[in-house]
């Protein structure tokens, strides 16, 4: 099937599902939902005018400050190496020793 007929019958497909109803959904909302008052939207632009001006007092800036320098240093010393160099080199060590006994074939009984 050409890609421009398959995309086409998985559009009309997409339609006709949104075009389908569905009886049990319906049937679970409740007579007092459905005759409800539509809500509302409320106006947002109150909210976020006050975030932005608001402003913070010595002692809580002084808080933020010493958190971000307590999560930089930690985040700093998280950085470095998960393996030690002493750790790495016994890994290599074992890796070598497992690779060298399995070269060896098991002598048969």
């Amino acid at each position: 099937m050409p890609p421009a007929r398959l995309t086409s019958c998985l559009v009309l497909a997409c339609v006709l599902g949104g075009c389908a109803t569905f009886p049990e959904l319906d049937a679970e909302i409740s007579e007092d939902a459905k005759a409800a008052e539509p809500l509302q939207l409320a106006d947002n632009r109150t909210l976020l005018s006050a975030g932005s001006t608001t402003t913070l007092d010595l002692s809580t800036q002084a808080a933020l400050q010493a958190r971000t320098d307590a999560l930089k240093s930690r985040a700093t010393g998280l950085a470095g190496p998960v393996v030690s160099l002493d750790e790495q080199q016994a890994l290599q060590e074992a890796g070598d020793r497992l690779q060298d006994g399995t070269l060896r074939v098991a002598p048969e009984t």
